[in-house]
């Protein structure tokens, strides 16, 4: 295949992958686990690295340690594992998500070389690490990249399929389609067949490509699917008999159809129908911003966008794959940014064929490229701002909190650390049982009575009250937190 010029020189590829690696391993030593949701995994985690159970996800619930039915156990295994072998730390924990995010630009660059060329394949990628979601999610502990990297893989692979013309490699991009399917089963369930099932049926509808169906490698990839997927399934049931019915009915049937579907693990979050047009453009941010851009000059809106677009197989199935996700999701109102993820790499392998086609045709994208290399360094210093100096602005950073705190136990004997009207998976995760009262989420004044023989920390908004309701001497004061000592002479400070 020809190359053709590329939006970004060898060079600046280079050198910007390199920059927004090196960020984002520094940012994922650095930044403490973020509350609530990776803060939950985080903890999930470090218990099976510490029990050496690795079928029953537990985490401390409300003062209960409770097993974890919400998803599947592979993720939390694979986590854990990283723990078990090297350590219990920030990075450990996340590497599985860097992992899924070079997974998804391993499947770009393969598919969008095999079909526009290595310097288009090198674009693609460039700007897939460019969608603010998928550089924040791929150095936090969360499932969500994972199963974006299954999405991803289950489309780009049956396109690689589709345009493939010996059998032989039929056969095997066939058999990696349905591997991808199982990966996004036993990281979140059937959810993936949503994401990629339904624009590949659509993709096979608008070009006829029935007869091609004969050539899938029915028996090996059905094999392959099975082998993923029972020994998963089967052995988090045979140890929990409870998980498949709650997994299945609840959380992937009745948690979009009913407000109250049983939740035993939190409050499904209620937001507007047709909030996933929102996430979508907040996930793929601030490559959105760049189309423009690449879009002025005489009649330019209409070269990026020609009709011919649902004729090109690479275009049609991404942009299929957007609507399929854009218009399932306007459906129900429980939608969280994170199921927007799957169209990161979507999108850049669209914009990326586009500009590709425009190159071809002797356009430049000075302007572009000046925007995107601004986002870079942007996206690049911003991770690391948030990694170091972000647990001055929000209570969800809060281990050095916790570490101050911890170091004052030693002058107040029996006491212990008291979390004021709150329940954070982080301080399972920092402070293991020893020094946290986990406890159900309570009145202010209940925390103030059950609190008293101990170090109470408290976000800022409850700092006032404290002050004018008890006689607690404040401690410290770190970011959102403020630690007060424990009242009654039973717990007075020692002498130095």
């Amino acid at each position: 295949m020809n190359e053709h010029p590329r939006v970004f020189s060898a060079t600046i590829f280079k050198s910007a992958i390199i920059f927004l690696l090196l960020c984002r391993l520094i940012s994922m030593a650095v930044m403490p686990v973020m509350d609530d949701s990776e803060a939950r995994y985080a903890a999930i985690a470090a218990n099976m690295a510490k029990n050496g159970d690795f079928f029953a996800p537990q985490f401390c619930y409300y003062g209960e340690t409770v097993v974890f039915y919400g998803k599947p156990p592979f993720f939390f295994q694979f986590c854990g594992a990283m723990a078990k072998w090297f350590g219990t730390s920030e990075f450990t924990i996340r590497i599985p998500a860097l992992l899924s995010a070079l997974l998804i630009v391993g499947i770009l660059w393969l598919m969008v070389k095999q079909l526009r060329g290595k310097d288009a394949a090198a674009d693609a990628v460039l700007l897939c690490c460019l969608s603010g979601g998928f550089y924040l999610y791929s150095g936090l502990c969360m499932t969500d990249l994972m199963l974006a990297a299954a999405c991803f893989g289950a489309v780009g692979f049956y396109l690689l399929f589709d345009q493939e013309s010996t059998l032989k490699r039929k056969k095997l991009w066939s058999v990696c389609v349905f591997a991808s399917f199982g990966l996004g089963m036993i990281v979140k369930g059937p959810v993936v067949l949503v994401f990629s099932g339904i624009p590949v049926f659509l993709y096979v509808l608008c070009k006829n490509r029935w007869r091609d169906l004969k050539n899938h490698s029915w028996v090996c990839g059905i094999v392959v699917l099975l082998l993923i997927i029972v020994p998963s399934y089967g052995l988090m049931q045979m140890r929990n008999p409870d998980f498949l019915r709650y997994f299945f009915v609840d959380e992937n049937f009745r948690r979009f159809l009913y407000h109250d579907y049983g939740d035993r693990f939190g409050q499904g979050r209620e937001y507007f129908h047709g909030v996933a047009f929102l996430w979508f453009i907040l996930v793929n941010l601030p490559l959105l911003l760049l189309i423009p851009t690449a879009c002025f000059g005489k009649n330019s809106w209409k070269k990026f966008f020609p009709v011919s677009i649902f004729r090109d197989p690479l275009e049609l199935m991404m942009l299929l794959s957007i609507f399929t996700a854009l218009i399932f999701w306007s459906l129900t109102s429980r939608t969280l940014v994170t199921y927007l993820l799957p169209t990161m790499p979507v999108l850049a392998a669209f914009v990326a064929s586009r500009l590709h086609s425009l190159c071809c045709e002797g356009k430049t994208f000075a302007a572009f490229r000046r925007t995107a290399i601004v986002f870079i360094v942007i996206s690049g210093v911003g991770i690391l701002a948030m990694s170091f100096w972000g647990d001055q602005f929000t209570t969800a950073l809060a281990r050095q909190t916790y570490k101050s705190a911890e170091k004052l136990l030693p002058e107040y004997p029996g006491s212990r650390i008291y979390i004021m009207r709150y329940n954070p998976y982080s301080a399972e995760f920092y402070l293991p049982g020893e020094a946290l009262i986990i406890h159900p989420k309570e009145k202010y004044e209940e925390s103030l009575a059950n609190s008293g023989g101990d170090i109470l920390l408290a976000p800022e908004r409850y700092w006032k009250r404290i002050k004018d309701s008890t006689k607690r001497k404040e401690l410290f004061r770190y970011g959102k937190w403020k630690a007060f000592a424990p009242v009654g002479p039973e717990a007075e400070p020692l002498d130095k």
